[in-house]
Parts: structure tokens; sequence; C-alpha cells
């Protein structure tokens, strides 16, 4: 249980610190809490609420899938660990669509160096 409770709380200060700007932005505009927003500032706070709460949980689901294989031992655990790097570059993936959401991009972006 405390390996769950960890892993939520290093994912949600991940999370956190990549919509810094999003965060400062909404706080500019007079929402403290997205959950309650007013729906004229914010009018689809359900939806990035929901959105929130995906990028969190399949940050730390990354992160617990690449433990499950270290702590499990047996011969079917060998085979979720060479399954691992895909799963856990999956949930990556998938928290990143979900922040880049919430920051109005797009799944891709490029830019002129």
């Amino acid at each position: 249980m405390d390996l769950l409770v960890a892993d939520l709380t290093t994912a949600m200060v991940e999370v956190n610190a990549d919509l810094a700007k999003l965060k400062a932005r909404w706080q500019g505009a007079g929402v403290s809490s997205v959950a309650s927003a007013d729906t004229t500032v914010l009018p689809e706070r359900t939806f990035q609420a929901a959105t929130y709460k995906r990028a969190v949980y399949s940050r730390a689901k990354a992160s617990l899938l690449t433990q499950f294989a270290t702590v499990n031992r047996r011969e079917s655990a060998e085979n979720v660990g060479k399954e691992l790097p895909e799963r856990s570059e999956t949930f990556l993936a998938f928290s990143q669509a979900a922040v880049r959401s919430l920051q109005g991009r797009g799944r891709i972006t490029a830019a002129l160096l």
C-alpha cells in the first residue's frame, strides 16, 4: 500500500510541475479549484478534472508496472518483464497526452531550432 501511495504522490508532483504555467493562468482567472470552478470561466471543468486524474494515474501505473516485474520473480514474471518496457512507455504516453490536452497542445509539437 505504501508503494501505491508513494507512486501516486510522485506522479501527482510530476504532473503538477508540467502544469505549473496552466495553473498560474487559471489562478489569474480566479479559479482556485478546477472541479468547483465557475463554468463561465472554465466551461470544460469536468473534462479537465478527469483528464488530470488520467495523467496522474497513467504516470503512476507506468512506474508501478516497472516495479511489479522486479518484485515478482516467478517464471511468469519473466514474460511480463519482456513486455514491460512497451507497457510502461504506453502509460507514460497516455499521461503525457493528457497533460498536453490540458495545456491545449496537440499530440506532437515541432519547433525550428
